[in-house]
């Protein structure tokens, strides 16, 4: 070789050198740009809207936390059916047990038979009747206030039904031949070999994370989804590991959640509410267990991890009717003598709940006013609050609402106690969704109503504060349909219930199924509208007023011997207590 080709030859050594190490550099260069400080191995990636927008897909998180939860010591393991080992997806339950297997030549074992009782009834949302709810509560329809029969009441409205929703209802007697649908139990199937997702595969059972799947009574009529979740409460709030508790609604073939569930499930715990269609969703590729999905940044964690969850070590459903108990005896933690029916601190939670939302969301702007008690009515003049709820329905009206609202304003009495001056402030009020019944309830000492599910706004007011229902002729001629016996032997409630019973024919007029010879007539005289006369509504704040807003008075001296009852004629309160209606 030439000395000028051996110089051209280190030449040439020496460029690819030199290129060599421009390329590794720049490697280096474009591989921390891609890794950068906040994707390193091990630190999860943040979940942002952007996050999903494009790849790469979010980091796998870390590996779940592990809870010693007690859950075979706790109510729900008393009155509900619990499953092992389980994932949810698109409305089933997968059993991964091994008794539910063909392994080793074993035949596998029969599968659990969720129960669900008979009471579990709604009607069918029909998409016109939606859209006439929908029209009603643009309008200010009261969406919590349908009435409240038996658990077979020919009726399933979310709240005070408007003209065209009451059309509705006749609609789906006559098209639809099953109107009590009742709720199905969700599908269960053994795991097999082709699960179409890998954490179904291979799934990592969360122990920290409880689902409870609940079945409620006519799901869209508010005092029955109160009446289910008041009992719910009571068994929550005396499980220890409550906070890891994720209700899931039972909704019918994967429907939404019904207004009154949206409106009152929520408070049960601290994680989020879905219903189970969205507990149960399939997970995108590349959204793992435990990660968010777009859109769900913000609001209640949806697991005790935080992200979405499917598979569980133990998963309670409710569906069967709870046996209920006028109390919890003292160190029954597990509730095996039946679990106590706790309006009153159900009642005072959802106040709680609510005023937690309008403080985050910075529209609380007054302070809560103090308990409606017997010290509250000490020296000086006041001003007695009376709302009357309204209801915005063609049945169950107060005919003279605006007489008895006129007449109030102008009354004036004495605090039977202090003798200090009282005056009335009287007003109708619409109730269109929780946060309005909360306003109403506990802005008022004594609330008036026709007998009807927005009766079950009273547990939301103050202790010590009074409701009057009004029942139609020819439906409350004694206590047992009267929401009163609920709150009576209550042992949370702070209430005073006071009943008025319609005992003059003159005083009622028919309600649009009686007036049309439609419906069943057994729920004609419910629907019944009355003609309050103004004496026997003064009759019964005298009594509320005497009472001196104390519950165990109340207990004592009306409730105990059914002195809460008052019968109604046109002069007025012709008889009280549990005699019925005096004679013609």
């Amino acid at each position: 070789m030439t000395a000028l080709a051996a110089s051209e030859h280190r030449s040439m050594e020496r460029h690819s050198l030199l290129l060599a190490c421009a390329l590794v550099g720049l490697v280096l260069l474009t591989g921390a740009h891609l890794v950068g400080p906040g994707a390193r191995q091990g630190t999860p990636r943040k979940m942002t809207s952007a996050s999903f927008a494009s790849p790469p897909f979010p980091a796998p998180p870390p590996p779940p936390s592990r809870c010693q939860l007690d859950v075979a010591a706790s109510p729900w393991a008393r009155h509900c059916q619990r499953l092992q080992r389980v994932c949810l997806d698109q409305s089933t339950i997968i059993l991964y047990d091994d008794q539910y297997q063909e392994l080793d030549g074993k035949v596998a074992g029969a599968l659990p038979k969720l129960r669900i009782s008979s009471n579990k009834v709604f009607a069918w949302p029909w998409r016109g009747r939606e859209a006439d709810a929908a029209a009603a509560a643009a309008t200010g329809a009261n969406a919590t206030g349908s009435a409240a029969g038996g658990a077979d009441a020919a009726e399933e409205d979310e709240g005070d039904s408007s003209g065209g929703q009451q059309q509705d209802r006749r609609r789906a007697y006559e098209v639809q031949m099953d109107y009590h649908r009742h709720l199905e139990p969700p599908r269960l199937r053994p795991a097999t070999a082709q699960e179409p997702a890998a954490y179904l595969q291979s799934p990592a059972f969360s122990t920290c994370t409880v689902p409870v799947v609940l079945a409620a009574t006519w799901r869209r009529n508010f005092w029955h989804v109160m009446d289910n979740s008041a009992v719910w409460f009571a068994m929550a709030r005396r499980t220890p590991w409550w906070e890891h508790l994720k209700f899931i609604a039972l909704t019918p073939d994967g429907l939404g959640l019904s207004h009154p569930e949206r409106q009152l499930l929520p408070a049960l715990g601290p994680l989020a509410l879905q219903s189970l269609g969205d507990a149960s969703a399939r997970l995108p590729p590349g959204h793992p267990p435990g990660s968010l999905l777009f859109g769900q940044e913000g609001g209640p964690p949806l697991s005790w991890e935080g992200g979405e969850q499917r598979c569980f070590k133990d998963l309670f459903f409710c569906g069967e009717k709870i046996g209920t108990a006028k109390g919890a005896a003292p160190g029954d933690a597990r509730l095996k003598g039946g679990v106590p029916r706790e309006l009153g601190a159900w009642g005072q939670e959802l106040v709680a709940h609510v005023q937690r939302q309008q403080e985050q969301q910075g529209q609380q702007d007054q302070q809560p006013r103090p308990p409606n008690d017997a010290s509250d009515r000490g020296g000086g003049s006041r001003r007695l609050k009376v709302l009357f709820l309204r209801r915005d329905s063609e049945g169950r009206q107060l005919l003279n609402a605006e007489e008895l609202v006129r007449c109030c304003n102008g009354w004036k009495g004495r605090d039977p106690g202090s003798g200090a001056a009282l005056t009335a402030e009287c007003r109708q009020v619409s109730t269109p969704d929780l946060a309005a019944g909360v306003a109403a309830a506990q802005d008022a000492d004594i609330l008036v109503g026709i007998h009807g599910a927005n009766m079950a706004n009273s547990w939301l007011m103050r202790p010590g504060g009074s409701t009057i229902e009004v029942m139609p002729y020819g439906w409350g001629d004694g206590p047992a349909l009267s929401l009163s016996m609920f709150n009576g032997v209550d042992g949370t409630s702070q209430l005073l219930w006071w009943v008025l019973v319609t005992c003059d024919p003159a005083l009622s007029t028919p309600g649009p199924e009686e007036a049309a010879g439609t419906g069943s007539s057994k729920w004609w005289p419910r629907d019944r509208n009355v003609r309050l006369p103004w004496p026997a509504l003064e009759g019964a704040l005298a009594q509320a007023l005497a009472a001196g807003g104390s519950r165990q008075r109340y207990l004592e001296e009306w409730f105990g011997s059914r002195r809460n009852l008052l019968y109604v004629t046109e002069d007025g309160v012709a008889a009280q207590g549990g005699g019925g209606c005096p004679a013609a």
